[in-house]
């Protein structure tokens, strides 16, 4: 009996094939996208072609994902996972060569805008097929090496981009991006059957109805939680800070600390880094635990270290911050995605999948808009203390320690649900404290 029980624990430890599958396939088409991006900017900076069409290549980045916001919905809770991505990568592969061999500025940025659309239907089925695969005891886990592979892509996408495109031209990082992309359909090809529920269709409401998916339905189902809306809503003040800082880093570091080139590379390859390892650090950290309070303490953390940008005058301090300040942000996005995973039901958690990536990209478009302006006017080292500041505000007003249940929950009630009870275990989790 030992024995046996022994071998059931390590299968149902596991990871989940889709994940397997999912993961790497993310990851590389990532890494295509970031050394794309990285040729793209660097040839319209050549062309000479003005800030307006740099502001124009991000937001046709990030505007599609918030009007197709419905539709992705849609698309992840009502169609199977394989024909999802199936259809994007031969489409994204399609878009991508069309747009190595045109050579119009406005063509290029609508085809890029197009590339962001596909990607904009694919992205929430493929976290909702991750979420519907994972055990209650590998959900973190499973969210943490999603978020590994997808950072590690755009951690080493752009630094390929820009040799290749020194190298070989446009045309040519174009082309090796639509064969990442290749990855799409060939991880359809090798996921689990419908044995394994990953793509099964959704099942019927009352009536024989299917439930209602979209944008609304998807923000409602987040509302229906406190503490998941509190999250989310973290998140949301955490990338308007994260993106003007963006803006405003270059600045910092060659300006006020007087670093180089190589430096400022280096210090932000140091944040992805430390990005990387909170994600993997918090997968394993979360695994039995609630994740509500993971994400309220990273968010504490990613504020101090903020305002404390403001005393520095030393690039090595940065440096240390800045990998701190990464592992703080990747325990965070796991400890979300986490929670929303465990909280939403599998019939529209496609929908809240797309409405949470639509309110995160709404939030980077205000503030690329709020960086560019308050750059004008503010000090980059002010604009640092601020951010922190507001995003400590934040964190301060919700007042997480009152949101956290006793005995280990996941600090959220759902209807019916008794107060004490953890949502996404079963009862002999619960009754042996789990």
């Amino acid at each position: 009996m030992k024995v046996s029980s022994g071998r059931f624990t390590a299968k149902r430890n596991r990871m989940p094939r889709s994940v397997q599958v999912l993961a790497p396939a993310i990851g590389l088409s990532n890494f295509g996208d970031g050394l794309a991006i990285t040729a793209l900017l660097l040839d319209l900076h050549d062309r000479k072609v003005g800030g307006a069409a740099i502001a124009a290549v991000f937001l046709a980045m990030s505007v599609p994902n918030v009007v197709l916001v419905g539709l992705a919905g849609r698309v992840a809770d009502r169609l199977a996972i394989r024909g999802v991505l199936l259809s994007a990568g031969t489409a994204l592969i399609f878009v991508c060569v069309t747009m190595a061999y045109v050579e119009q500025t406005v063509l290029v940025i609508a085809l890029l805008a197009m590339l962001a659309g596909i990607m904009a239907l694919a992205v929430p089925a493929t976290m909702k097929a991750v979420a519907d695969a994972s055990p209650a005891d590998l959900l973190s886990r499973a969210q943490a090496r999603m978020a590994m592979m997808g950072s590690m892509g755009f951690l080493l996408g752009p630094a390929a981009g820009g040799v290749l495109m020194e190298a070989l031209g446009l045309r040519t990082v174009l082309l090796v991006d639509a064969v990442t992309f290749l990855a799409l359909p060939l991880a359809a090809l090798f996921l689990p059957g419908r044995t394994d529920k990953v793509g099964a269709a959704p099942t019927s409401g009352p009536g024989g109805n299917l439930p209602r998916s979209g944008l609304l339905p998807g923000l409602r189902a987040i509302a229906a939680f406190p503490v998941l809306m509190r999250v989310i809503g973290l998140g949301v003040v955490l990338t308007i800070g994260l993106q003007v800082t963006n803006v405003v880093e270059i600045f910092f570091i060659r300006d006020d600390l007087g670093g180089g080139a190589v430096a400022f590379g280096v210090l932000t390859m140091a944040w992805s880094f430390g990005q990387i390892v909170g994600a993997w650090a918090a997968g394993n950290f979360l695994a039995k635990r609630s994740p509500a309070p993971t994400a309220f303490l990273s968010t504490f953390v990613m504020a101090v270290l903020t305002i404390s940008v403001v005393a520095i005058d030393d690039l090595w301090v940065l440096f240390v911050l800045l990998i701190l300040n990464g592992l703080a942000y990747g325990g965070f996005g796991v400890a979300r995605q986490t929670l929303l995973a465990k909280s939403i039901s599998t019939e529209v958690r496609g929908s809240a999948f797309a409405a949470h990536v639509a309110l995160l990209n709404v939030a980077t478009t205000a503030a690329l808009l709020l960086g560019g302006a308050g750059l004008t006017l503010i000090a980059p080292r002010t604009v640092f203390g601020i951010v922190g500041a507001i995003t400590l505000l934040s964190v301060l007003t919700i007042q997480p320690w009152k949101w956290s249940l006793p005995g280990g929950a996941n600090g959220l009630l759902k209807p019916g649900v008794e107060v004490g009870r953890t949502p996404g275990l079963d009862d002999d989790d619960v009754q042996e404290g789990r």
